[in-house]
């Protein structure tokens, strides 16, 4: 075990460049679900305006479920980058006589270190931040109550327990690629030149009628309190139509610039069409995902 240990950090280290915006990723994610989740979780949260509503109380914890599934599609994006780029040490492995299943150890352990890792980070920074959060809450709600932040193991706890799932997935992602990829596919994987992008018109109509959806549920409430639950299902289904439509309408798109003559055959478009055509297969997720934090942010 001591060896695999030793095996599983040289591997961490040797690929720095790649893990250390994996695990900052899984850091920041960690602090920004568990801040809101201390929210959401907070005992005087729901009698904020001296009443007993619990609408604040609600909304929060829908958030904090839309900010785990947010976090659960960015981690499993970077996971994809990571094991793109890993392929060919891994092959180079089998190919030297190292065994599926101390290549699996090896990934366990560096599984267990990603985990602790962003755990470790993500959870000081947000009980350092947490009350930052709080003073925030109280200026933009204009809150007369004195509120004061808390600890919350209930929060502490759902944070781990998620986020270790996710990791644990994407562990599993790993392995499960190693054992069903012969080692020549895993040495010359990271140089196999990308396959132009089909139109997804499945995607495509799932994805405007989702946005269609969503905004028409948003839209026709009168105010978003009073319907809660109709405006997290609305929530839901944008964030859905947008991966489906940074996915599957981008590449229709360029697809459309690249029949128009006229457009396409200049210097200029050629190269950027073309170049955008075949990068937004993987990218597409990672743009959804940068749009959909920025709106988070402003919201």
């Amino acid at each position: 075990m001591p060896f695999t240990l030793r095996f599983a950090f040289s591997g961490i280290l040797k690929n720095r460049q790649i893990y250390i915006p994996y695990l900052l990723t899984g850091v920041v994610n960690v602090a920004l679900f568990y801040m809101l989740a201390t929210l959401a979780y907070h005992s005087k949260i729901q009698h904020l305006f001296d009443s007993d509503d619990d609408t604040v109380a609600k909304m929060l914890g829908y958030g904090v479920w839309i900010v785990g599934l947010f976090s659960l599609v960015f981690l499993f994006y970077s996971n994809s980058f990571l094991l793109k780029h890993r392929q060919k040490e891994f092959g180079l492995y089998t190919v030297l006589g190292m065994g599926r299943r101390e290549i699996a150890r090896s990934l366990f352990c560096e599984f267990l270190m990603s985990t602790g890792i962003a755990l470790a980070g993500g959870l000081l920074i947000g009980l350092l931040l947490n009350r930052l959060a709080f003073l925030l809450l109280i200026r933009i709600m204009n809150i007369k109550t004195i509120l004061k932040p808390e600890f919350s193991s209930k929060a502490m706890l759902t944070t781990a327990v998620l986020f270790t799932c996710i990791f644990f997935v994407n562990f599993l992602r790993l392995v499960i690629r190693i054992a069903s990829s012969r080692p020549i596919e895993l040495v010359h994987g990271s140089n196999t030149g990308e396959k132009e992008p089909r139109i997804k018109w499945i995607l495509l109509i799932l994805g405007l009628a989702s946005l269609g959806a969503g905004y028409t549920l948003a839209l026709t409430q009168d105010h978003a309190a009073k319907a809660v639950k109709t405006f997290f299902i609305a929530v839901l289904l944008v964030i859905f139509g947008t991966y489906c439509l940074f996915i599957a309408v981008s590449i229709a798109v360029l697809k459309l610039l690249r029949r128009k003559k006229s457009f396409y055959y200049k210097p200029g478009n050629f190269t950027a069409v073309s170049g955008m055509l075949y990068r937004m297969k993987q990218n597409g997720v990672g743009l959804a995902s940068i749009s959909i934090l920025s709106t988070m942010v402003l919201l």
